[in-house]
């Protein structure tokens, strides 16, 4: 049994290495958000209820800085979102000008098969880190009532903790993001990686249960 939970383990995670995804993370309420391992690529829902959101960064080393704003392309979808990076100080370190940015295009997410508006992002540049220190990135609209995506770090990274909060994630992202069905979420690669493994650790069990089955007639002769 340990060989066959080895084997649908590493079989996930070769799987989910193969494609190119964000760590989704759903976000609730007014609190600050820690954003742990900045330079992984998490992908932050949320939706704006009458203020900013905010979200810090807190680093002992340098990190390389990503960040994106996107926006689920649905029906009457604003793309008047922002972002303001600034450091410990208040100092604006990045703008992210949801309105100045004259075409959010659209892109196909075939991971969790949805289409997204990609707004304006920012990165430091090539050779260069962000400094050790406290940031903080606000996010905001002009009514503050948008539904939002804050993508933050470029680093793909799929464990197997984070595939299980997928599953979990997944359904109420369809549902309450996009105005799909719960389903939907699994029609789709990320279905088809979380299927294969599931099939071969079906296979394994079956095996494993027909030679203890053909053990014990033995036995029995």
């Amino acid at each position: 049994m340990k060989k066959i939970l080895f084997l649908f383990v590493v079989l996930t995670l070769c799987l989910a290495g193969t494609v190119d995804a964000h760590q989704p993370r759903l976000v609730f309420g007014g609190n600050v958000v820690d954003i742990k391992n900045p330079e992984i690529s998490q992908a932050f829902y949320s939706e704006l209820k009458g203020e900013p959101a905010y979200y810090q960064i807190k680093s002992d080393d340098y990190f390389d800085f990503y960040a994106n704003l996107l926006v689920p392309n649905i029906k009457e979808i604003k793309t008047d979102v922002s972002a303001e990076v600034t450091d410990e100080n208040g100092a604006i370190i990045f703008f992210l000008d949801g309105p100045e940015q004259k075409e959010w295009k659209s892109f196909y997410e075939p991971f969790a098969g949805d289409s997204y508006l990609k707004g304006p992002e920012a990165k430091v540049p090539e050779g260069e880190k962000m400094l050790p220190g406290n940031y903080q990135i606000k996010v905001f609209s002009s009514n503050n009532n948008s539904k939002y995506v804050l993508v933050v770090g470029e680093k793909e990274s799929f464990p197997i903790t984070e595939i299980i909060n997928m599953v979990k994630v997944l359904p109420i992202l369809k549902s309450d993001f996009f105005g799909k069905p719960p389903l939907f979420a699994f029609f789709n690669l990320t279905g088809l990686v979380l299927l294969v493994p599931f099939v071969v650790l079906f296979g394994l069990a079956m095996v494993a249960i027909l030679k203890i089955k053909k053990q014990k007639r033995k036995k029995v002769v």
